[in-house]
């Protein structure tokens, strides 16, 4: 009897690890394009988006200290911005970049940098992401674990960053990419409704050190605004 007991012991466990491993298979059978469809589906019907308009507080490490401002950002599609701190607004329409101050209504051309810096910058926003994701090339490179949580790293080939988006929320956690002082991480923290949105309310940068580069607090976003009004507050 022990011996039956043993047997049927043995093959439930067979049978147990069999499954196991058809689920960790047919995890890595999912595409990038499969990963990303999903969570673009989690944040929201972006397809319909003409613009968006994002009021934003951000902090910076400044020579050891703290620089907290207001900075609002329009994005038109495809390839419109326009980003306001202060007097000053940083405008660019396809490959032209103008610095605005608004108070003496003076433009100067946005120096190269700058502007290559914004557009990269453009392609990391998770909306612009998920409104262009079916004309990407998206890998699926692996599935890791870090503090017990799964996660699916995936490389978006077109823009040159990798993607890291959590298994259970299907909602992007990282992106990881390259710029002229090395390896950049880019978090999102802290997702909620803005609207039917589902956006993260902190977005923090930091550098392969841990050393912070910003911290962006989402206030609002609005979609499919007025483009005849001054929208820039």
């Amino acid at each position: 009897m022990k011996k039956i007991t043993l047997l049927i012991f043995s093959l439930i466990t067979i049978l147990l690890v069999a499954d196991n491993g058809k689920q960790i298979s047919e995890s890595n059978k999912l595409t990038g394009m499969d990963i990303i469809s999903k969570v673009c589906s989690n944040i929201g019907n972006v397809e319909t988006f003409k613009n968006i308009y994002i009021e934003n507080f951000t902090k910076q490490e400044i020579d050891g200290g703290e620089l907290g401002f207001d900075n609002n950002v329009l994005i038109v599609f495809p390839d419109n911005i326009r980003l306001q701190f202060g007097d000053q607004e940083f405008i660019i329409k396809g490959s032209n970049g103008w610095i605005k101050y608004r108070k003496k209504a003076y433009f100067e051309k946005l120096p190269a940098n700058i502007n290559s810096k914004m557009r990269k910058s453009l392609k990391k926003n998770l909306i612009y992401l998920c409104k262009y994701y079916q004309k990407l090339s998206i890998n699926h490179i692996d599935d890791i674990m870090i503090n017990n949580k799964k996660y699916h790293h995936l490389r978006i080939n077109d823009y040159g960053y990798d993607i890291y988006v959590d298994a259970e929320t299907l909602l992007p956690k990282e992106i990881h990419y390259q710029d002229e002082n090395g390896k950049i991480i880019k978090k999102f923290e802290s997702y909620k409704n803005f609207g039917d949105l589902l956006y993260p309310a902190k977005i923090i940068t930091i550098d392969e050190n841990e050393n912070l580069i910003s911290e962006i607090t989402v206030k609002s976003i609005e979609k499919n605004i007025d483009l005849n009004k001054d929208n820039l507050k």
